[in-house]
């Protein structure tokens, strides 16, 4: 039997439709199997791993970039540390010449007011006489003992002074010379910014011998010590009483200037 015309025709067009999904389903699996292909014509199967190897290059760069900075600052905060090093150690320097200058300027003018001292007591002494009485033996020893405590002060030796000043008012408690060992005593300690000691001795001075020619020194530490202290109302009542008992006098001119000092620094 001869096949129609029309069941001929389907055959042919069911066999071009199965072909087609044949080429179809090949075609599909070449694609899913062939790479990606990018505008600049590269794959991107590589275009992943180069994109993070520039990613860590790049951190990489950041860090050394970092580190380098980091470094460069840290020179330089040395280099300024070592420069404030050189400025303190000069200005330690210095303050230590000044002091020592001072110090020796302090005693030369007390060898100074020692020697006018002796020269009027020399000038209004009474002639010699058969009827005056030698200086005894225990004036001249206790003179040596001052004299020696005194040259060891001189010679910067702070805390051996102090003990001969020390031994020299056990000694000889009523020398004519033991109001300056104890004004001395009191020194020794202040130039070694030792206030509170210093501040004891100065007011012991001011109390057992009330007519003494350091007195007005005396009140002036003992206000000047009050300041350092940071006791400004103790300091300026105590400079106030020495301009008061003590006009027109070198130690008064140095307490003025000292109120004013205070009063600068306690202005807000």
């Amino acid at each position: 039997m001869i096949p129609r015309r029309s069941n001929f025709q389907n055959l042919i067009k069911l066999a071009a439709y199965s072909g087609g999904l044949v080429v179809f389903l090949l075609t599909g699996l070449a694609v899913a199997d062939a790479p990606v292909i990018d505008l600049s014509g590269r794959s991107s199967g590589t275009a992943a791993p180069k994109l993070e190897d520039r990613v860590s290059k790049l951190e990489r760069v950041l860090e050394n970039q970092t580190l380098i900075d980091m470094n460069q600052r840290l020179e330089a905060l040395q280099e300024q540390t070592s420069q404030l090093l050189g400025q303190m150690e000069e200005a330690r320097h210095t303050l230590d010449d000044l002091q020592r200058r001072q110090r020796e300027l302090y005693l030369d003018v007390d060898r100074r007011l020692q020697a006018l001292e002796a020269g009027a007591a020399r000038a209004s002494a009474p002639p010699a006489s058969g009827n005056t009485a030698p200086p005894s033996a225990g004036d001249g020893e206790a003179r040596s003992a001052y004299q020696n405590a005194l040259n060891i002060l001189r010679q910067g030796k702070y805390d051996d002074a102090i003990s001969q000043f020390r031994a020299f008012l056990v000694k000889f408690p009523k020398s004519e010379y033991a109001d300056n060992a104890q004004y001395w005593l009191g020194d020794a300690n202040y130039i070694q910014q030792h206030y509170d000691i210093a501040l004891k001795e100065f007011e012991k001075l001011l109390a057992d011998y009330p007519d003494s020619k350091r007195g007005t020194d005396a009140l002036l530490k003992t206000g000047l010590i009050q300041q350092e202290l940071g006791n400004s109302t103790k300091a300026q009542l105590i400079l106030n009483n020495l301009k008061a008992r003590y006009p027109n006098t070198p130690e008064a001119q140095i307490a003025e200037k000292r109120l004013q000092q205070i009063k600068l620094q306690s202005r807000p």
